[in-house]
């Protein structure tokens, strides 16, 4: 398998130590590196340029000794594309491009990062990176570590979608641009998760596993390309609004405790307490069944002629319907939805795939698993549930969620 096939997920802006005294030596030892390198092949140093590659240096290292962190073996993507720093490319405005290439190629040299260059042109498949042995003893020797490692409380805490694309556009939702003036309610919101990541910054948040556990969690996870692995510096949180609108979503999202498997929650530790989980049972079809002012079943999850070990694939098929839209809502529309199985072993590139593509994988995978149809599952949710049938395929979560 090439490199650029590799798992990886993209580097990540913004990062610096907590205490910039303690890193100062770390900085300063990498600052001399680069600096080295420049003179090789300029006539003088970086001038007043300085500051600037110190805060570049910091946020490429403190980026990758995260990921180093969290697993060794896996690589950060990043682009070199000249485009890519100015315009509307996603460094620019951020990250100076001739320094930021300048700081990878040097360090890289050195011995301090893996570096995989691609050739320009593979826009699908980004160059990789990612830190070695080296760089992380640099770190842990001036006693640093993951809890050393800050983000900005207040970048990119409240993030606004477009509408899914139609056809014939393809793609994901995008960003779109917003004030805070646009809504009464962002000021407050913005205030509230501000300090709310502040708080998480400055609290211990671990979980007391085996090595051999970790790497089970980091396995599972690296079936999630937004995850891949325990990251314990991500402990910022956003929430994320859908349809252009502030009524629609607004979820949390970005902590890593919130991808740890159910069974290991148990093990996260706050400031080295250890943590109960509260388990509100049928939380969603209970609200559903309140607000229609109805009973609901004593579990909403139990389906007539669906064996109970199904449960989790129920659950998630009832939150699929409904969340789904008025346009899945057609039978002949299904096939678009898929449940929460993999085929074993997973297809070469599956982390590359497009939901469209690995939805059929996924039928044939809990075909495989339950000996019947995935729309079989759908269709007996709905006939079970048919005193709230009304919520299925109309995108009701995200208004019950803001009420």
């Amino acid at each position: 398998m090439s490199v650029f096939d590799e798992p990886s997920r993209r580097n990540r802006l913004g990062l610096h130590f907590i205490d910039p005294e303690k890193a100062a030596p770390v900085i300063n030892a990498l600052f001399d590196v680069v600096h080295a390198a420049r003179m090789k092949v300029a006539t003088k140093g970086y001038g007043k340029q300085e500051p600037e590659v110190r805060n570049h240096i910091e946020q490429v290292v403190v980026d990758l000794y995260a990921m180093w962190y969290a697993d060794p073996t896996l690589y950060i993507g990043y682009s070199r594309g000249d485009e890519n720093f100015k315009g509307d490319g996603c460094y620019a405005g951020k990250l100076n491009g001739k320094i930021f290439k300048d700081i990878i190629d040097s360090l890289a040299a050195a011995g301090y990062i893996e570096n995989h260059i691609q050739d320009a042109g593979q826009k699908d498949k980004s160059s990789r990176m990612r830190g070695t042995p080296k760089l992380a003893a640099l770190i842990e020797d001036e006693l640093l570590s993951w809890a050393s490692i800050s983000t900005n409380p207040s970048e990119g805490v409240l993030i606004l979608k477009s509408e899914k694309p139609k056809k014939p556009k393809k793609g994901s939702r995008k960003e779109v641009l917003f004030k805070d003036s646009d809504d009464l309610r962002i000021p407050a919101m913005r205030e509230n998760l501000e300090a709310i990541n502040k708080k998480l910054e400055e609290t211990l948040i671990n979980i007391f596993v085996t090595d051999d556990q970790q790497a089970d969690i980091n396995n599972r996870l690296r079936k999630d390309p937004d995850r891949l692995a325990l990251d314990f510096t991500q402990r910022k949180l956003h929430r994320s609004f859908v349809n252009n609108s502030w009524d629609e979503g607004g979820r949390f999202y970005g902590g890593w405790w919130q991808g740890v498997p159910s069974e290991y929650r148990q093990y996260i530790q706050i400031e080295g307490k250890q943590t109960v989980e509260w388990d509100y049972s049928s939380i969603h079809p209970s609200i559903l069944y309140i607000n229609a002012g109805l009973p609901r079943p004593i579990d909403a999850y139990d389906i007539p002629d669906w064996d109970k070990q199904y449960r989790g694939l129920i659950k998630k098929a009832f939150n699929q319907l409904i969340n789904g839209s008025e346009k899945t809502k057609p039978k002949t529309q299904w096939f678009k939805l898929a449940p929460d199985t993999y085929p074993d072993p997973l297809p070469a590139g599956w982390d590359k795939m497009k939901r469209g593509e690995k939805a059929p994988i996924r039928r044939k995978a809990f075909k495989k698993l339950t000996g019947r149809d995935y729309n079989d599952l759908l269709t007996d949710i709905i006939k079970h549930h048919k005193p709230i049938d009304n919520v299925f395929f109309a995108q009701v979560w995200g208004g019950v969620a803001e009420a």
